[in-house]
């Protein structure tokens, strides 16, 4: 009996041994991206979200001849907030960016892990999105990515990601000879 419990023992110190010697995940190196290039790539959405949640409701519109009232929100305003959202949260899960943050070479990572979970960019996209945007006052959040030292919102706490510049490829040119500077020749004064 003694034998098998020293034998458990080495099995489990064995175990440890290899969970504890396992490779962790590797750290990336990303550069942040700064409050006015997200600012630029968020203007990039809004238009997309505003062209395309125009056109559904006109679609809507066209298709009904009328918009219904639920409480206090119409059916085309839920339609266009709806298609805002889906955006945002579709492209960013599967993606890791918007049409604006590609426009402007940035991706949404996960701060902490290897991939963005679907709760992650839910509380980032859904969440933080609807506190930004539930009062005009609340736009001004966004302002806590000017001056967080590693420039992250509140959406981004939320969904424990950040904003980096996408790596880029580097270029090789070749030295090139310095050329002597050529004198401008004095032109004869008149």
């Amino acid at each position: 009996m003694n034998e098998s419990v020293e034998s458990t023992e080495a099995i489990e110190t064995e175990r440890i041994k290899e969970t504890s010697e396992a490779p962790a995940a590797q750290a990336v190196d990303y550069m942040q991206a700064g409050f006015w290039i997200r600012l630029w790539a968020y203007t990039v959405d809004i238009i997309v979200t505003f062209s395309a949640g125009a056109a559904v409701t006109g679609l809507y519109m066209a298709v009904t001849g009328t918009d219904l009232t639920i409480l206090t929100f119409s059916v085309s305003g839920i339609l266009s907030g709806m298609v805002t959202f889906l955006y945002f949260i579709l492209l960013t899960k599967y993606f890791g960016r918007t049409l604006g943050k590609q426009l402007f070479g940035l991706r949404v990572v996960s701060y902490r892990k290897e991939e963005m979970s679907w709760m992650d960019v839910l509380f980032r996209e859904f969440v933080g999105r609807f506190l930004h945007r539930f009062l005009v006052v609340t736009n001004a959040l966004y302002l806590v990515v000017a001056f967080h030292p590693k420039k992250r919102g509140i959406h981004d706490f939320l969904g424990d990601t950040v904003v980096v510049m996408e790596k880029r490829a580097m270029v090789t040119v070749p030295e090139r000879a310095e050329k002597e500077p050529q004198q401008l020749e004095s032109s004869p004064s008149v």
